[in-house]
């Protein structure tokens, strides 16, 4: 089963819960249509640095790429509700199309074989294409890295997220 939105009038990645119980989710919408598709916290911090490196590549090729058009307005940042996830996220990646100048995400569910031909519409196989701008998409991974950071802090001991009610640091062999 295929689901694209194309192009996407609302694209955002974001969580929901409190700094080590979150749920992150990756979110289209076009009109009324809205994908919302679940997510790990490590995949949504892996696209947010692959788009940049992706749009930076994309601008040595097309230097005239428009890249900061939604940068400079206020956005809808907020996912929409309901938040109910067709499927959870098993690989994720991005491309272009140099026509109709919209980088695509494209996320396969989890636990399914990739197939060799990507566009092979298999009904037992959940794919989502996502389609947006360039902008869009650096817009995503700004607001979506961000969200990565805003969680539990890192103990500079052994590295580990530090719980609200404290934390045992394996590192420091039992001293405070």
């Amino acid at each position: 089963m295929l689901i694209e939105i194309k192009p996407a009038d609302h694209l955002i990645a974001s969580c929901v819960g409190k700094p080590g119980n979150r749920t992150f989710y990756i979110q289209a919408a076009k009109e009324d249509e809205i994908l919302t598709i679940l997510c790990e916290k490590f995949q949504v911090k892996q696209l947010a640095g692959g788009i940049r490196q992706f749009v930076e590549r994309l601008l040595e090729k097309h230097p005239n790429l428009e890249t900061s058009g939604l940068l400079d307005t206020l956005p809808d940042l907020a996912l929409r509700r309901p938040i109910d996830p067709l499927f959870r996220v098993g690989e994720i990646g991005i491309g272009y199309d140099e026509e109709s100048e919209l980088m695509v995400l494209i996320a396969q569910e989890l636990g399914q074989e990739v197939q060799e031909d990507d566009y092979q519409d298999d009904p037992e196989t959940v794919k989502a294409r996502i389609w947006a701008t360039c902008s869009q998409m650096l817009q995503m991974a700004d607001h979506g890295e961000k969200q990565v950071l805003s969680g539990r802090p890192i103990c500079g001991n052994c590295m580990q997220p530090i719980d609200s009610e404290g934390h045992f640091c394996p590192n420091s062999n039992g001293h405070k």
